[in-house]
């Protein structure tokens, strides 16, 4: 026999060995979603709602943390599931089972896409976004920089020949980002 062990803190190791032993696409992920390991922390929980909490993560083998007001479970994404519907639901927590549902709903069929400043930024592969540091006195660049304003004009031009998809202002200071110039037209925050 051999074994081994899968990347737990991504599906895609599980799907991609499901359907590399002859698993449709699709089945594979939703298996791969199922059982991967979640947490979720619920609060404004009642007495009666965390007792039912802990009966129900004893039966099915999840872990369930609780104090007054909040309840914390871990346990696959699977067992998670009959919380959501209503014919499965054990007597007492029927005020979970329609926020978990749209939970587990995005959580099996993720966003495949960002809508960001007006537009949208596919994540059907992996994305790379620029941070520019405009801190006056930073060296994060090495120097190449004199100003903020001269690396906002020129760094991320530099960046699109290389993948990077949209960049984002940053500061290695604490606070807000403070911008006095507008951005130059040369150098957009989204990929030409």
């Amino acid at each position: 026999m051999k074994l081994t062990a899968l990347a737990a803190h991504t599906p895609e190791a599980v799907r991609a060995a499901l359907v590399a032993r002859g698993w449709d696409a699709q089945p594979a992920w939703f298996a791969a979603t199922g059982v991967q390991s979640l947490v979720v922390l619920l609060e404004d929980v009642a007495e009666p709602e965390r007792e039912a909490l802990v009966r129900w993560g004893a039966k099915a083998g999840a872990d369930v943390l609780t104090g007054e007001g909040w309840a914390l479970v871990s346990t696959a994404a699977s067992r998670l599931a009959p919380l959501a519907r209503p014919d499965r639901l054990p007597a007492g927590l029927e005020n979970l089972a329609p926020e978990l549902g749209r939970f587990l709903a995005s959580y099996a069929d993720p966003p495949r896409r960002w809508e960001i400043a007006g537009r949208a930024l596919a994540l059907d592969h992996p994305v790379l976004i620029g941070i520019v540091n405009v801190t006056p006195d930073s060296f994060s660049d090495g120097g190449r920089f004199s100003t903020a304003r001269s690396t906002v004009e020129k760094r991320p031009s530099g960046w699109w020949p290389r993948g990077v998809s949209c960049w984002k202002w940053a500061a290695s200071r604490p606070g807000p980002v403070r911008r006095p110039w507008r951005r130059p037209r040369r150098s957009p925050a989204w990929r030409p």
